[in-house]
């Protein structure tokens, strides 16, 4: 199964939306929200837009964590009742600093006494590792997974030797050598050598992510991010990845007719879309060309 074309959008049961304003942080999700009861965020450092619009406009509790954050760093204050943080990394395991996503699920919204989820996930990097980490009934609770997507010029290596072998390195490291260092990551030359192996090794795993994604999920929309630093174009398919990329998922039960859902033709996805914004006003607008339609 080709990873890059696992990012081109599919067709969508519904319009979508954008939650979280006109700034970086916000997402176009499907408007899909009736019945979803919680929305988990890692990474929010400062700003939770995205969340106090749930929580504003639909009623939705949100759980918030971030180690490098703290309530008083917010810009707004969190909602009583309505919104959750913890100063966790969210990654594999749990440890003094850290929460893994089944752990965090079920310590807030356990099942089956709550139903669907949301996940809007932006954890510069640590999303590929986390995710395959989840379990498939922690990935089906998420009706709609909103995700920046890091380091996606690894795929430019795609079908070559070299992706092979970083693949095999990269699990080797995932399952094996990065859980025994993380015992030790107390030491200042451990803690450098797993940064330094997470940067080398885990965007290869991207392609293992975005297959398992594809079990439970579709993805209804794909934005370029321009803080991106690198962009090149797959020979086979033509289109142009950029190393930053944000993408939602909508579960696939909620293409079925039976859901309840207004629509009942599918909505073609557009690139790009009429609700798209530019992340940073700063720097030219990154784009992605037709080939993502194809």
């Amino acid at each position: 199964m080709d990873p890059i074309r696992l990012l081109q959008p599919k067709p969508c049961p519904q319009h979508l939306i954008r939650i979280g304003g006109d700034g970086d942080g916000a997402y176009l999700i499907p408007d899909d929200l009736a019945g979803i009861e919680a929305c988990f965020s890692p990474g929010v450092y400062d700003s939770k837009a995205f969340e106090d619009e749930l929580a504003s406009r639909y009623g939705i509790r949100s759980h918030l964590c971030d180690f490098s954050s703290s309530p008083d760093q917010l810009k707004t204050p969190l909602i009583e009742r309505l919104q959750t943080f913890e100063p966790l990394w969210l990654d594999t395991r749990g440890t003094p600093d850290s929460v893994c996503l089944d752990d965090w699920v079920q310590q807030h919204e356990p099942a089956p006494q709550h139903g669907d989820l949301m996940l809007q996930i932006d954890i510069e990097g640590s999303e590929v590792r986390t995710l395959l980490a989840a379990s498939e009934d922690c990935l089906q609770r998420f009706r709609i997974i909103a995700m920046e997507l890091h380091n996606l010029d690894a795929l430019r290596h795609v079908g070559t030797w070299k992706w092979t072998m970083k693949l095999l390195m990269a699990q080797l490291w995932r399952l094996g050598i990065r859980p025994t260092l993380q015992q030790f990551q107390g030491n200042r030359l451990v803690r450098r050598a797993l940064l330094k192996a997470e940067r080398n090794l885990e965007p290869y795993l991207i392609g293992r992510l975005l297959i398992k994604l594809n079990q439970t999920h579709r993805c209804v929309h794909a934005h370029a991010n321009n803080n991106c630093h690198y962009t090149f174009t797959d020979e086979r398919t033509g289109m142009n990845i950029p190393s930053l990329l944000e993408l939602t998922y909508l579960r696939r039960d909620r293409f079925s007719h039976d859901t309840g859902l207004k629509s009942s033709t599918p909505i073609q996805p557009s690139i790009p879309h009429p609700l798209d914004i530019i992340n940073n006003r700063e720097r030219p607008a990154a784009l992605l060309n037709r080939h993502w339609l194809d």
